[in-house]
């Protein structure tokens, strides 16, 4: 009995250090939830609908919760959250969004994905570029009454100065949306009189149809003004021999997008001593009616002869 005894507490022995490791080794995950994939069971659902969403989620231990979070795209507001439940069947989370019977047309979208698993490591993925840089979700909806009476809108964000030689991007400064229609932007006609190569102030109008055929216009005054600075041509680190004639303006060119040949306004600044072996910096610079001005530096390497 006493010998009995003896190997069981050696086996107690033995076997608690491995009880002791397999908890230390559960209580290390230090590793955050990794999002996998997301998916979505309708892009289009009327009021008083419901949408189901099904996220892949990986984690070393058991996750403690997850949820999407869903805003709409133009508006802002905060959006609802929608609590995720593991589903063995397909081993993702799965919850769903009930659109409110009140809603009105409107696009929608996934702005965030988070999760913690039981050891409180936490991922945070959304559109505010958290943990994850500037986050595109892959899911959006539409919700639709089936009546679509509302054109599009136009949002303007600031004012708007296009270079006088162009390209000219008329909408960069709008932003183009419909409460129903995707890319509606695409369908945006514009319109002027400005003529070419003209600075000043003008109109600009344009004109937006969804695909039920609601026109909308907007109009905005764009500031058209010479905003390139000139091109120095030939600029570049250059050797002489010491006592050597030096011009440093010999094969420097400079021409401008609007005033065309400018050579004559470049000046320099620097000093070369001809007559001393080294390595001298001078710096050009040209300037164009409108005041935009560029510089360009150049090494001059004096050697002996």
């Amino acid at each position: 009995m006493k010998k009995l005894m003896k190997v069981s507490a050696a086996m107690m022995i033995f076997l608690l250090p491995m009880s002791m490791g397999n908890v230390q080794a559960a209580v290390a995950d230090n590793t955050s939830p990794v999002f996998l994939s997301i998916e979505s069971d309708k892009t289009i659902l009327a009021p008083g609908e419901k949408i189901t969403f099904s996220v892949g989620i990986e984690d070393e231990s058991e996750i403690d919760y997850a949820n999407v979070n869903v805003k709409p795209i133009h508006r802002s507001i905060s959006g609802s959250g929608v609590r995720l439940n593991y589903d063995p069947a397909t081993k993702k989370y799965v919850g769903s969004y009930t659109v409110p019977t009140t809603a009105f047309n409107e696009q929608w979208y996934v702005s965030s994905v988070s999760a913690q698993d039981v050891h409180g490591n936490y991922m945070y993925i959304s559109d505010n570029g958290y943990y994850f840089d500037d986050w595109k979700s892959p899911i959006s909806f539409t919700i639709f009454d089936g009546n679509d009476t509302v054109g599009p809108t136009f949002v303007k964000n600031g004012s708007l100065t296009l270079n006088v030689t162009g390209p000219f991007n008329f909408t960069q400064n709008l932003e183009i949306y419909d409460d129903v229609d995707t890319e509606v932007e695409k369908s945006v006609k514009v319109t002027h009189n400005i003529p070419e190569k003209t600075m000043g102030t003008f109109t600009v109008n344009y004109e937006a149809t969804d695909f039920s055929g609601n026109r909308s216009t907007f109009s905005q005054d764009v500031t058209i003004k010479d905003t390139e600075s000139p091109k120095l041509n030939n600029v570049q680190n250059r050797t002489i021999f010491a006592g050597d004639p030096f011009n440093a303006y010999e094969g420097i060119q400079a021409t401008d997008n609007f005033d065309g040949e400018v050579t004559k306004d470049i000046r320099y600044t620097g000093y070369v001593d001809t007559k001393k072996a080294g390595d001298y910096s001078i710096t050009y610079r040209v300037s164009d009616k409108a005041g935009n001005t560029v510089n360009q530096s150049a090494t001059i390497t004096v050697v002996a002869k």
